[in-house]
């Protein structure tokens, strides 16, 4: 209990997945391995015999009420021993992603995710138990981590809980979207791929952190084929576990996201900031603050312009080509006849 509010991955899952996603759990054990720590662990990271090991022991003990059937389950967390003594070592907390099986157990072979993490991981981190499994959960279904690789001043750090798990911090809006948590009917969508014209609305936001009550709770902005920036107006809330140390509070926050099959000339997260705007606004917006791009292709301004922020709402002025220049590109249509090729600016 931290200042009144409850707190478990199980109460943090129901949050920020709008009471779509609910955990429950049954306790086996303890089982015995027959082999040693080393055979199971290498600087702290389990090896891949690790998973079948304990599946093994766990569907085989000789008291029958202890078996398991992993056909019941999604996830199974194996809680290890940690060796005391002279040369200490323990499991580092872990995730599957993407390693899914199959394991062989009596009821057939299984796909099941795993989590690997040390009985006595409270005296060695300071980060709670359910912050740490909701972050390796968050592998389970498929989340990468936004932690590495390290671009400079553009991590989302204490926005997402896959960049920094301490304190329950919420996903951004883009991978409660890719969980499936987020209508479409909650999402404002402006593709400029193929634009002719100047766009300029306005989008009411309420906090993500809350099923919309008014307008939206997101933005997305196409920037190229799996490449979008999304808007989203973040708020704590006192009765909820998740975003009580935001970076900054009542703020909108822009993020840079690709699919995570997309290639990019250097390595970097699914999920960044972008970079600080020419007056030096954004990613983060308070009122009155916008932040401003110029699309190269297209020779146009985008602009983002918050206001009216007021706890329960933000309005974000979406612009595009509404400040933009003369195009000076020479083409074969503006001057007609003779001078075809002449630029309509001469």
């Amino acid at each position: 209990v931290r200042a009144g509010v409850t707190q478990s991955s199980r109460a943090f899952y129901r949050e920020v997945s709008y009471g779509q996603l609910d955990l429950s759990a049954d306790i086996f054990g303890p089982f015995n391995l027959s082999g040693s720590f080393s055979d199971y662990f290498e600087k702290r990271a389990f090896k891949a015999g690790f998973v079948q090991a304990c599946i093994t022991a766990a569907d085989s003990d000789v008291d029958v009420t202890k078996n398991v059937d992993f056909t019941k389950y999604d996830t199974v967390l194996c809680v290890s021993q940690s060796l005391t003594g002279s040369t200490p070592n323990s499991a580092w907390p872990s995730g599957s992603l993407d390693k899914f099986g199959p394991y062989k157990t009596s009821h057939g072979d299984v796909n099941i995710a795993f989590i690997s993490m040390p009985h006595n991981w409270s005296t060695i981190d300071t980060r709670s138990i359910g912050e740490v499994f909701s972050h390796e959960l968050g592998h389970n279904l498929g989340l990468r981590d936004l932690y590495e690789p390290i671009v400079q001043n553009r991590n989302v750090s204490g926005w997402d809980l896959m960049a920094r798990s301490a304190d329950y911090p919420h996903f951004c809006l883009a991978d409660r979207m890719r969980l499936g948590w987020v209508q479409d009917t909650w999402v404002a969508v402006f593709n400029f791929e193929n634009a002719t014209t100047r766009r300029d609305e306005t989008v009411t936001l309420s906090p993500v952190e809350l099923n919309p009550t008014v307008g939206k709770i997101g933005i997305e902005v196409r920037i190229s084929k799996g490449h979008n920036y999304y808007l989203e107006y973040r708020s704590s809330q006192a009765t909820q576990i998740g975003d009580q140390k935001l970076p900054l509070n009542n703020r909108v926050l822009v993020t840079d996201v690709i699919a995570p099959t997309q290639q990019f000339p250097s390595a970097r997260p699914n999920i960044l900031l972008p970079p600080l705007d020419k007056d030096l606004d954004g990613p983060v917006l308070g009122n009155g603050q916008d932040y401003e791009e110029t699309d190269v292709d297209a020779l146009k301004d985008f602009s983002a312009s918050v206001s009216g922020i007021d706890g329960s709402k933000a309005d974000v002025r979406i612009q595009y080509g509404a400040n933009s220049k003369p195009d000076l590109t020479i083409t074969p249509w503006p001057g007609g006849g003779d001078k075809s090729y002449q630029s309509p600016d001469i």
